[in-house]
């Protein structure tokens, strides 16, 4: 195939065949924005696609999402297929790139980590949680990899572009002081918003605002940030369209430091918290793990307050603990919640393993030396490929022929899928 003749209208519009076909974008969410996303992506033959999502297709799904095949959404009779796979297949199917690597993960991207954005050279936030939000937010920052959020409602959708190039930019955080935890799933939030008598999102708004997604994440990959520290709005239907300039609020809670000088050790995602602590001895003369989010070891019963067991990060923890012995309320005084935020070389949570503490392969974190103060950022073991799947390579584009995906490649020690 002649790529300067395929390519030649995207390269009088200014993108640069070099710089996509060495990039990496990841996509958190892969609803209908995300489709419409991935789609240009894929068409403007962006080098890799990260897709990121937990949740499986529905009928109502199909209709905004392109890259959905007819036979994909949960219905009667039918499994349920997830959204991250087949934006992936999908994605891969329609690439243009010379040689595509297309990787999803049927997981939260809270579970994933960091390892997953790294090597990004930008992040897509499309996803209905604004919990999840918050998280890429800070996720992005930290590892100074531009952010480009991405929402709708009805007729009308908004697009903010954050750089992440200094600590003192702006954030997603700064406009919403006050975030919630947890999550929610996309099915749930449409029927959340049908019962709120508002108008669900369609095709047309995901595809208008996808498509100016899409062009602010490419301009970001060459990096330039025409729209930076903006939120550009825009109705589909009146044609009506703002540009909000985005201020940093001096008091957000938001991560407004970005990691450097990130070390990897040589520690496994399946080796313990101890193993780690052992190796920062080489820079930290009294280290500490902060670990990327607290680790709620017990908790008290919701429903009579007796001691539960839980032993998760605070991200896997989903419903209010119960013990399921109790049949009614106890007038008895509540067990205590017990959380860990850091672990040190003498703590009995060392010995568990840096997976079961939410630290996967190529987690990216702190370790504190006491002696000094002073933080360093370090990072697991393990790569991209440890953490999705990736769907094989072809020869499509050399022969000009119909794309096709045989099969996928499950790559080793993939313990974020699920079925």
């Amino acid at each position: 195939m002649d790529f300067e003749h395929l390519y030649s209208r995207e390269t009088l519009a200014g993108n640069d065949r070099s710089i996509l076909e060495q990039s990496v974008a990841a996509v958190v969410g892969c609803g209908a924005a995300g489709n419409n996303i991935a789609l240009n992506f894929a068409l403007l033959g962006v080098r890799e696609l990260r897709c990121i999502d937990y949740d499986i297709i529905e009928p109502s799904n199909l209709t905004r999402s392109p890259l959905f095949k007819r036979d994909c959404a949960a219905d009667a009779g039918t499994r349920a297929r997830h959204k991250a796979r087949e934006v992936a297949l999908g994605a891969h199917a329609k690439a243009y790139a010379r040689d595509p690597v297309s990787r999803f993960a049927v997981a939260r991207i809270e579970e994933l980590g960091l390892g997953a954005l790294v090597g990004a050279g930008v992040v897509i936030s499309a996803v209905d949680s604004f919990a999840v939000r918050g998280y890429l937010a800070d996720a992005s920052r930290l590892l100074g990899i531009p952010l480009v959020e991405v929402g709708f409602s009805g007729a009308s959708g908004h697009m903010s572009v954050f750089p992440n190039r200094s600590a003192e930019e702006p954030c997603f955080r700064c406009l919403h002081a006050d975030i919630p935890t947890g999550g929610v799933s996309c099915a749930l939030y449409a029927r959340k918003v049908v019962e709120a008598g508002m108008t669900p999102a369609t095709q047309s708004i995901a595809s208008a605002i996808g498509s100016i997604a899409a062009e602010a994440a490419v301009r970001a990959l060459h990096g330039e940030f025409p729209l930076a520290g903006k939120m550009v709005h825009f109705d589909v239907r009146t044609g009506a369209s703002r540009a909000v300039l985005i201020s940093a609020d001096p008091e957000c809670r938001g991560a407004h430091r970005i990691l450097s000088g990130i070390k990897k050790l040589e520690v496994r995602a399946k080796e313990s918290a101890a193993r780690i602590l052992a190796a920062a001895r080489e820079f930290a003369e009294t280290p500490v793990l902060h670990l990327p989010a607290p680790f709620l070891v017990e908790a008290p019963c919701s429903l009579c307050g007796a001691r539960v067991i839980v032993r998760k990060p605070s991200w896997a923890v989903r419903e209010p603990p119960a013990c399921g012995k109790c049949a009614e309320s106890s007038d008895d005084a509540p067990a205590p919640l017990v959380t860990a935020s850091v672990i040190t070389s003498t703590d009995q949570l060392a010995n568990t393993a840096c997976r079961k503490l939410g630290l996967k392969h190529g987690a990216v974190f702190e370790i504190e030396d006491l002696s000094t103060g002073h933080l360093h950022a370090c990072r697991l073991e393990g790569s991209a490929a440890d953490l999705f799947v990736t769907l094989p390579r072809t020869k499509r584009n050399e022969t000009g022929g119909s794309p096709h995906v045989h099969g996928e490649r499950k790559t080793p020690d993939n313990d974020t899928r699920t079925s």
